[in-house]
């Protein structure tokens, strides 16, 4: 059987202390693996408009059963960390940020990422225990803010607990400084599999791991196939938010495939990881040609004038915020967004068979 984990919510102060309310949560919300496997979660706290100054958080994890390997704080966010560490069964994670109230993080803020190992069968419930401490800044004296943690959903076991054949897989981003992309958070992909006449779309697809590999930045996850049966030569279409789609008919590809179909043999093990990482997606599908919302699959002269006109004017956010238009991750639209889109508009469209 699976081992069923539980992310809940302990709540150690009276909500009349607080000046507002903040959530809290993992990501990916769900996620099945097996004994041995190691995958990354993040650690997430969306405030709204609040701002942010100050994050602490224990977790309680019963390590006989799921081992935390590390725990790494968002520095890059809040600047001071205080405690990143494994204490027994307890994640310590603490940081904080000097600046003034103007530049503090808000809205949907990176904490920091644990690595987690399933090591053995079993129920275990990881939840916040007292001691926790999300603060900003207050004209009222009320500094602390009320954590709503929601659920995350967590199976492992020793063996493959559904009959979905199983996705492993790696993507990079083209033309992005990987140690400059600060406002890069993990994308929501859509990947298509297809093989044998059948095919599949799965969308809102969100990786599980980040990790910067040389100067590229590479994300990877397990997807289960539901509702696709198809195990031999199978292609697998993939794009992001600001990305075209790109097909995959081969592991360790590095340039267009040029063919129909594809190589890729899957199964129900996630013991076989596709990694597409050299063959990266390439970015400035940003708009479609009616709308500002949305993309049409097409790198054009819509997309060029949306980018080219923020840059302009430098568009800029926070660090951890999100703009459209910044396809380098740097927080900030400007020439170098431009340069990318042109580079990628050789491309144009994105790859369809």
């Amino acid at each position: 059987m699976g081992l069923m984990i539980l992310v809940v919510l302990s709540l150690n102060k009276s909500v009349g202390a607080y000046q507002g309310n903040v959530s809290g949560y993992l990501t990916p919300a769900t996620r099945t693996v097996m004994v041995g496997e190691v995958f990354n979660s993040k650690i997430f706290v969306n405030s709204g408009t609040n701002k942010i100054s100050v994050v602490n958080l224990k977790l309680n994890v019963d390590s006989s059963k799921l081992k935390v390997k590390s725990v790494v704080a968002n520095s890059g966010v809040f600047g001071n960390v205080f405690l990143q560490e494994v204490s027994g069964n307890i994640v310590n994670i603490y940081i904080a940020s000097s600046k003034n109230s103007a530049e503090l993080p808000s809205g949907q803020i990176e904490v920091g990422t644990v690595v987690f190992e399933g090591v053995a069968n079993g129920n275990v419930e990881v939840g916040l225990v007292e001691g926790w401490e999300v603060t900003g800044p207050s004209t009222t004296g009320d500094y602390s803010y009320n954590l709503n943690w929601q659920k995350g959903v967590y199976t492992v076991g020793s063996a493959i607990t559904g009959q979905d054949l199983v996705l492993n897989y790696k993507v990079a981003l083209a033309n992005v400084n990987a140690n400059g992309a600060k406002c890069l958070n993990t994308p929501s992909l859509k990947i298509s599999v297809v093989g044998n006449g059948q095919s599949k779309t799965y969308e809102g697809v969100m990786p599980q791991s980040r990790e910067i590999v040389g100067n590229k930045l590479v994300f990877g996850g397990s997807l289960n196939l539901t509702g696709f049966n198809e195990s031999g030569g199978v292609a697998v279409f993939v794009s992001g938010p600001k990305q075209l789609q790109m097909k995959y008919g081969k592991n360790n590809q590095t340039a267009v495939y040029g063919k129909a179909g594809g190589e890729l043999a899957l199964t129900k093990s996630i013991d076989r990881v596709y990694d597409f990482s050299a063959y990266p997606m390439l970015g400035g599908d940003v708009v479609a040609n009616d709308s500002q919302d949305g993309q049409d699959g097409v790198i054009n002269g819509v997309d060029f004038a949306y980018i080219k006109s923020r840059s302009l004017i430098h568009e800029t956010v926070n660090e951890g915020d999100y703009l459209q238009a910044d396809l380098d991750g740097n927080c900030q639209v400007n020439s170098n967004d431009v340069n990318i889109l042109k580079m990628s508009l050789q491309k144009k469209q994105g790859e369809l068979y």
